[in-house]
């Protein structure tokens, strides 16, 4: 079988054809110099055949990851998604992910079945896995949106139940959790009010003893 021959030229171009790109991690397949047709066409736009290896998906992660002390938050500084989470493309097919989710399956395991992660430090940029909890979805809207609820519910009270203005003049703030999980604002007026009338009890107490 000489090199003009069509069954010569069938095998070497079938042959060809099976063979992979040579960059690492590539799985394109060949279309000269040993390159797929991207590759090939990358190389001449930057005028040399000589490419890095294409990097890792861990490595492209964590080069879009302000990484921190354990304990810290680990800020994405890449593209978010709309409610501020880290937006991740996971293959060259572009498949999003969200950052925080491959973070706790990459260092700690696999989200449990049925399960979300909850970020303990209400940072939803924040990736590290220490910060997160896989729970379920009623306890992670739970967690999220009820506290924020009631806060923003207080926040727009003007005047405290007994009708007193919550203005700077009458108003405390309480830096400390109360009985309803949080620290918050205080009447000044009622306060002085309760106050008297635990004076005027406890005389009333010391006067019956006497």
């Amino acid at each position: 079988m000489t090199a003009t021959d069509p069954m010569h030229q069938l095998a070497h171009a079938e042959a060809k054809a099976a063979r992979g790109c040579s960059i690492e991690g590539c799985d394109r397949r060949h279309k000269g110099h040993g390159l797929c047709v991207f590759h090939l066409r990358h190389a001449k736009k930057a005028g040399s055949l000589d490419l890095k290896p294409r990097k890792t998906t861990e490595e492209r992660f964590w080069e879009k990851v302000d990484r921190r002390g354990p304990n810290e938050c680990w800020p994405w500084i890449a593209s978010l998604t709309g409610p501020g989470y880290a937006q991740f493309f996971i293959d060259k097919d572009h498949k999003s992910g969200l950052g925080h989710r491959y973070a706790y399956e990459l260092l700690v395991g696999p989200i449990p079945a049925g399960l979300v992660l909850d970020h303990l430090c209400r940072n939803p940029r924040c990736v590290n896995p220490n910060h997160l909890e896989a729970v379920t979805h009623r306890e992670n809207v739970i967690r999220g949106e009820a506290p924020a609820a009631a806060g923003r519910h207080q926040a727009a009270k003007t005047h405290c139940p007994k009708g007193h203005p919550y203005d700077e003049a009458n108003t405390t703030i309480r830096r400390t959790a109360g009985r309803h999980g949080g620290g918050g604002r205080g009447c000044k007026q009622c306060a002085r009010a309760s106050a008297a009338r635990r004076r005027a009890l406890k005389r009333a107490e010391r006067q019956a003893v006497s």
